[in-house]
């Protein structure tokens, strides 16, 4: 038993938009579609890394489903003096993010925060609280934030988050994670998690 009241959904239907131009709308779908193969084969190399780095290969044991990762198209507004459209926060897990050419992320470093060159044609791989919870913070999570820009900012991210029932209450090395001192599995945690960064994904169902 996962211990999730089922009145929760943790995986929301798939809807795709539509356009009035089916040709448009199947490219559209052809082409998310590749991104997020594309991107969950990065995040499982950066997962299989990261185990194998630490003498722990069966990190990715826990990622065997990953069936709360998403894909994503964000829209920021222009606009001016520089206001935070995303407060400072830590992410999951790995997010394998597009930029494009667009400034406006920072991420801390020491006591302050650093403007992030953007992604370009390649991707920026950030690392989330849960990395570094499992790993006995070896691994680090990267603290950031967006900041608003003068022109509408467009980024992609994908996060590649554990199973549900992932073991999160243990470290690698068998201590007791921070994350363990309130939850046992992933998908108790996410609940907890998600509606802070993301609000109202995970509301109740009718």
């Amino acid at each position: 038993s996962s211990g999730i009241n089922a009145e929760y959904g943790g995986r929301e239907r798939n809807v795709w938009p539509r356009s009035g131009d089916d040709t448009f709308d199947q490219h559209f779908r052809d082409v998310f579609s590749r991104g997020f193969a594309t991107r969950r084969m990065l995040a499982q190399s950066v997962v299989r890394c990261i185990g194998q780095a630490l003498g722990h290969p069966e990190l990715k044991e826990r990622f065997t489903e990953h069936e709360f990762s998403t894909l994503g198209l964000r829209r920021y507004p222009a606009g001016t003096g520089g206001r935070l459209t995303e407060l400072e926060h830590e992410d999951s897990t790995v997010t394998i993010l597009s930029t494009f050419q667009n400034p406006g992320l920072e991420a801390l470093y020491g006591d302050k925060f650093w403007d992030v060159p953007p992604s370009g044609e390649g991707f920026i791989v950030n690392i989330g609280t849960l990395i570094e919870d499992i790993t006995d913070r070896r691994v680090k999570a990267v603290r950031h934030q967006v900041r608003q820009i003068e022109k509408e900012r467009y980024s992609i991210p994908f996060f590649f988050n554990p199973s549900f029932d992932a073991d999160i209450g243990m470290s690698l090395t068998g201590k007791r994670t921070r994350a363990g001192e309130r939850h046992k599995i992933f998908g108790e945690w996410m609940r907890e998690y998600l509606p802070g960064v993301e609000p109202g994904l995970l509301g109740k169902t009718t």
